[in-house]
């Protein structure tokens, strides 16, 4: 399927958020996926993937959580990412997705009763607390997001597992088993606290996987892991958001 990509911006409050919007060529109204980046922004991976979305049926629309102070120009190391994660406010970030849900259900040819969320690292624990947040998040998918915080602070008051209680959504989640950010003994808690509150989910471990396996401009890379992830992610959103099969 042919899709048109562009550049778009829209608005939360007096803020002005930049964004990047991928659309199929074919007849809509389409459901869209509000895709949240990693700690690197929206790069071309992640441009990449809001056409991959497109040329599945979905469109999709990378926003960019930096557009107020911009891209950190350092992020060569451990330190300086974790750092920079620190100082993202979550609600601030939270309050972006859910702008975006307002902006995309104006555009013609989005469906805005059909809109789900896909995030990677900090853009997967951003995926689950807007599902938390809002009931307009009809799927979320994380891949390797911080579910549960070592310390709460002003900017990370409340963490996916902090809120879970409150998830509206169907989740689909994606987890190396050698990722030392987020351990599986608590990807394991959070399918237990999960459990017990009843809700709707799928979460898997992936075997010899670290942490951003799926980004395929980096050496932790798993191509193998990352195809099954993919597949997995667009069968659940056109279930959840299309109401059919995808084989």
């Amino acid at each position: 399927m042919t899709v048109t990509s562009t550049n778009a911006q829209y608005r939360n409050g007096a803020d002005t958020i930049h964004a990047y919007l991928s659309l199929p060529d074919s007849r809509g109204p389409h459901p869209a996926v509000i895709v949240i980046p990693a700690v690197f922004g929206v790069n071309e991976y992640i441009r990449e993937i809001t056409r991959r979305l497109a040329r599945a049926g979905l469109a999709g629309l990378a926003i960019d959580f930096y557009s107020r102070e911009g891209t950190p120009t350092d992020l060569s190391n451990r330190e300086r990412i974790l750092a920079a994660l620190a100082n993202l406010p979550d609600d601030r970030v939270v309050s972006d997705v859910i702008a975006a849900i307002d902006y995309l259900s104006g555009l013609d040819g989005i469906d805005g009763q059909r809109i789900g969320t896909l995030g990677f690292c900090v853009g997967g624990t951003y995926s689950i607390l807007a599902a938390c947040r809002t009931n307009r998040v009809r799927a979320a998918v994380e891949f390797y997001g911080q579910v549960k915080y070592r310390q709460l602070t002003e900017n990370k008051p409340r963490s996916p597992m902090d809120v879970v209680s409150d998830l509206g959504a169907p989740l689909l989640g994606h987890h190396g088993e050698r990722d030392d950010l987020i351990p599986p003994s608590v990807v394991a808690e959070f399918r237990e606290r999960l459990d017990e509150h009843n809700k709707v989910y799928e979460i898997y471990s992936y075997p010899g996987c670290g942490h951003a396996f799926h980004e395929d401009y980096r050496p932790v890379y798993r191509p193998v892991a990352a195809h099954e992830a993919w597949q997995r992610t667009l069968v659940f959103f056109h279930w959840y958001l299309k109401g059919r099969r995808f084989d």
